[in-house]
């Protein structure tokens, strides 16, 4: 009796736990999952990473002003200034002496340096912007995938609670049958333990219910208890018409190809900023000088003027650099062709299952209903005395069977989806 109030209890925390908890559409998993997912927060990042990067190659190009300040002491002239003439030298005898510079610094002619630095860092940028378009697919596929099996499994759950239904009916009908003579008392046992097996196998499928929900709040990265359960798949399931136009939109659309692109394009910028560090260069100047001597003696003066800057030699770096990038970037162009051979292949393994998702959920569906029809006239047959319990039990676990092969065929063609998305490069929730 202990045991049985036990089991009670725990039957009754149950069901008051599966109904605290609440179920929320796929859109609002995938924006959860955007949002919040710390992968897409280090992408962004990333991103940022990557502007900064490109900054800091530019700011070669860019003014700089410099303040500098000497203070000295000795008996010898200061040498370091920028606007003490020489006759003012003489005056240097052993005195006590401070000077504050201001320098300009402008680039003015670089023979294109510029262009290269900041075509490269845009490159840079831009790759960056597609790697975060990568993590923004992963995620959302992986939500997708989550909520449809987690979907699915929550309609086995209800295909086996009805289970556990249906053998709870045969086995007071049996009772009542045995009580009237009609069955030997055999069929009683037989119909509890198959009523037995029924809840084990529910008991089962509750579990791997929990199992796949918390991994659907993993990939939304929400806490467990929160939205637990799936609820409506309220997206359409539109995709290209054919394959060489899925195909097609993939070539164009990958963010992964999109970042090989722009990351060789990077490469061969960087490789034309390196050998343009061969060329001259021209900055203008401006400095201005004030200057405090013992004795209350203040000078100051300004000068502007150009300065011209001509490598003469650097033991080959720049030109090493220039071919070592100009190699990378061949490379990953031979990389960039076997990726393409890569995702062809991925689209057509994913427009395969898509193609094949229609024909499987038909017929899990006729499954299901010739299972229950199976089931009825078993029951009517056993009621009637005209078959034996063996048929029926069998006939309901076909009609679970059934209820799980169309709740996974469900699953099959949203999953299908998902994934023919995601090989073509198409974010799952539209995009304004």
């Amino acid at each position: 009796m202990k045991t049985k109030t036990l089991i009670a209890t725990l039957w009754i925390c149950m069901l008051q736990f599966a109904s605290a908890q609440t179920s929320a559409p796929l859109s609002d998993w995938l924006r959860w999952g955007i949002e919040k997912n710390p992968k897409l927060s280090a992408a962004r990042e990333e991103v940022q990473a990557a502007r900064a990067r490109g900054a800091m190659l530019r700011s070669e190009f860019n003014p700089k002003i410099s303040l500098n300040g000497y203070i000295s002491s000795g008996d010898m002239p200061m040498l370091f200034q920028s606007e003490a003439m020489p006759f003012n030298y003489s005056w240097q005898q052993g005195d006590s002496m401070s000077t504050a510079n201001v320098t300009l610094m402008f680039p003015v002619l670089n023979f294109g340096r510029d262009t290269a630095a900041r075509k490269a860092s845009q490159a840079d940028t831009a790759a960056a912007g597609e790697r975060l378009r990568t993590t923004e697919l992963d995620v959302e596929v992986a939500v997708a995938l989550r909520f449809a099996e987690s979907a699915a499994q929550l309609e086995i759950v209800r295909a086996y609670e009805a289970s556990v239904a249906n053998a709870e009916e045969v086995a007071r009908i049996s009772e009542e049958m045995f009580k009237v003579g009609k069955v030997p008392e055999a069929f009683v046992f037989r119909a509890n333990a198959d009523l037995a097996a029924a809840r084990r196998e529910l008991a089962m499928e509750r579990a791997k219910l929990e199992a796949v929900t918390a991994r659907l709040l993993s990939s939304a990265a929400r806490d467990l208890g929160e939205e637990a359960l799936p609820g409506d798949w309220d997206l359409e399931m539109a995709a290209p018409p054919s394959l060489a136009e899925a195909v097609e939109r993939a070539t164009a659309l990958r963010p992964e190809l999109a970042e090989m692109r722009t990351a060789r394009l990077a490469l061969l910028n960087r490789a034309d900023l390196a050998g343009r560090g061969l060329l001259p260069k021209v900055s203008f100047m401006a400095m201005g000088d004030a200057n405090w001597m013992d004795g209350g003696e203040e000078e100051s003066g300004s000068r502007i003027g150009l300065v011209m800057s001509i490598p003469v030699a650097d033991g080959g770096e720049r030109r090493s650099i220039a071919k070592e990038l100009r190699s990378m970037a061949n490379r990953m162009e031979a990389d960039y062709q076997s990726m393409v051979l890569e995702v062809r292949a991925e689209v057509s393994e994913a427009w395969a299952m898509w193609n094949a998702s229609d024909a499987v959920l038909a017929a899990a569906r006729a499954e299901v209903s010739a299972s229950e029809e199976a089931y009825r006239v078993a029951l009517l047959r056993y009621t009637e005395g005209k078959s034996i319990l063996a048929e029926l039990t069998d006939a309901r676990a076909q009609v679970a069977s059934a209820r799980r092969s169309a709740a996974e065929a469900v699953a099959y063609k949203r999953m299908a989806w998902a994934q023919l998305r995601r090989a073509i490069g198409m974010r799952l929730t539209p995009q304004s």
